[in-house]
């Protein structure tokens, strides 16, 4: 495999939106419908839309996949959840303020992420492969992505239920969760430093990519 395969093949294997400074961290008219099936159907609704996303790609600028992807992934994860989590005990400690503005700066750069990973096609699929009760009447939906060249990536996705609707709260990609390594990247920071300043960073690299000017993603 040359160079080129090899940036791809690791950015398919860190293509999760979980870290806060590598960032290692098309929705049709019926997204909303799509994602208020069962899970395997919330799960098939994202990957087909990631899928027409990469199809995309060169006719799109990154403010347009964003815009094109938002809707389906606010639709399909429980965003606030997954916000929650990531900062752990320091979520307590905060005013309704501070956490409705974390909770939009965390959305925002998940939506960002997704749609800088996703930004090229050479031939990759999803594939679902099996779905079974998880615990906390969650609902575990097991798939793979296939790379061009036959290679598979392990995406297993935890759902539960929120405002009578599956969405997703968790997505374990080669054996590592996206919940944990968030917690350890956004809690930790706020211990390092304070929440104020995790906030200013956050908001100084959403700027950076509505103006074009963000740094390069890790590992491409």
């Amino acid at each position: 495999m040359g160079a080129a395969g090899r940036s791809r093949a690791g950015r398919w294997t860190n293509f999760l939106p979980v870290a806060l400074f590598g960032f290692a961290l098309l929705a049709p008219s019926g997204a909303t419908a799509a994602a208020g099936g069962g899970p395997e159907a919330v799960v098939a609704h994202l990957q087909t839309a990631l899928i027409a996303a990469m199809r995309a790609a060169p006719d799109l600028t990154p403010a347009q996949r964003r815009a094109r992807l938002a809707p389906v992934i606010r639709d399909t994860h429980d965003l606030p959840f997954i916000a929650h989590f990531a900062l752990g005990r320091i979520w307590k400690g905060l005013s309704t303020a501070d956490r409705d503005r974390f909770v939009a700066a965390f959305s925002e750069m998940s939506i960002a992420t997704y749609a800088e990973r996703f930004d090229s096609y050479s031939g990759e699929r999803f594939r679902i492969l099996s779905s079974r009760a998880a615990e906390r009447g969650g609902e575990e939906v097991r798939t793979v992505l296939v790379k061009s060249d036959g290679a598979t990536v392990s995406l297993d996705y935890l759902l539960r239920r929120r405002d009578g609707r599956w969405r997703i709260i968790n997505v374990v990609s080669e054996g590592v969760s996206n919940l944990a390594l968030k917690r350890a990247e956004y809690a930790g920071f706020v211990r390092r430093h304070d929440f104020n300043a995790l906030m200013n960073e956050m908001e100084a690299r959403l700027a950076a990519r509505t103006a074009g000017t963000a740094a390069p993603t890790a590992g491409r």
